[in-house]
């Protein structure tokens, strides 16, 4: 007796066999994980680095060139990509298919720790991360608007309240404020420097020790205990000692003007005609794409619920679109298809 035979005189079997594909078929849809691409773990890199205050042609000759000359040795690197911009270095590293992942990681901060003493003291420390889009267009873009926050106050809202939840979401490498930050803008008067015999090296190095840190030992040798004097408002910048003549104290109050002031930039946000920012979001090399949108998704609805009355999220770019998109075009083509086999059989 053949499978066949078997089934035409055993038809509630056939149709109770049949019931359950149909029904594993329409739970794969629903449950299973799917993407644009295969899953592939990427072995690519990013290095970036901040100088402060550098032009861009000082970054590429003082800080890409000697990242470059230490990370072009590392061993089945495929290609390297940099540039430089305003105060910032960054260079993509992309090694060659099958390379394990942690020792590329491992060769790529070592070749970084011996480029940075070679870098200048007032760069800051190179930051690793595993990433193949951080710095092109982001992934997603997620609008802060507000009714009455000024761009300051929605800016150091999203860096202290914002960027990290969205960065705890899994698949997601990095997230960026486009928007103004705060910044300290202080005005020398030189008359006054003159007048008082104060120079401008002077000031720098009062700035640049104005955060005082000291461990004083240990409480009953058990509590360490620390002296600090951090410098954190425009009054305590103000009562900064520039240096000391003929015994009187000169501050920087009495040689400048400081003011908090928003970071002049040449790009404003508006969101419907209101002041606003971007939190652009970079996905990881091999996350994927509709899992990290629903979340990003998730967490906005959830959000709202908690920004003050003033202010509202929303999503403004979300490339994910075009593949639910695509994946919605091939569920009606699956669903015309059975329409079309069923007419045929039934007819």
């Amino acid at each position: 007796m053949t499978l066949t035979t078997f089934f035409i005189r055993h038809p509630v079997i056939a149709i109770v066999l049949n019931s359950i594909l149909l029904l594993l078929g329409f739970l794969s849809i629903k449950h299973i994980p799917v993407r644009e691409y295969p899953e592939v773990r990427l072995p690519v890199f990013s290095v970036e680095v901040v100088y402060p205050n550098a032009s861009a042609e000082l970054v590429e000759s003082v800080v890409i060139s000697r990242l470059e000359d230490q990370l072009s040795g590392l061993e089945n690197l495929d290609t390297i990509t940099s540039h430089a911009n305003q105060g910032r270095a960054f260079v993509q590293l992309t090694f060659k298919p099958g390379t394990a992942l942690d020792k590329a990681m491992l060769d790529t901060r070592d070749a970084v720790g011996l480029a940075r003493a070679e870098l200048p003291k007032e760069a800051e420390e190179p930051r690793i991360r595993r990433s193949s889009d951080s710095d092109g267009p982001p992934f997603m873009g997620i609008a802060l608007a507000s009714t009455s926050d000024g761009l300051g106050e929605l800016n150091h809202y999203a860096e202290v309240f914002l960027k990290n939840g969205f960065r705890s979401i899994p698949g997601v490498s990095n997230i960026r404020i486009w928007g103004r930050p705060y910044t300290l803008e202080i005005k020398l008067d030189l008359p006054k420097m003159l007048g008082l015999g104060v120079n401008v090296d002077d000031v720098y190095q009062a700035l640049k020790n104005r955060d005082l840190h000291w461990p004083l030992g240990k409480f009953e040798d058990r509590i360490p205990v620390t002296l600090s004097t951090p410098t954190d408002t425009v009054d305590k910048f103000n009562q900064i000692l520039i240096i000391e003549k003929k015994g009187k104290s000169i501050y920087l109050q009495s040689i400048a003007d400081v003011a908090l002031k928003t970071e002049n930039k040449q790009f404003r946000v508006r969101i419907n005609g209101q002041m606003g920012l971007i939190l652009a979001v970079s996905k990881s090399a091999d996350s994927n794409p509709l899992l990290v949108s629903d979340a990003v998704q998730k967490m906005v609805v959830d959000l709202n619920k908690q920004l003050p009355s003033s202010m509202k999220l929303s999503v403004m770019l979300d490339q994910a679109d075009f593949i639910r998109a695509s994946l919605k075009n091939i569920e009606s083509s699956i669903i015309e298809a059975m329409v079309l086999v069923l007419v045929i059989v039934f007819l």
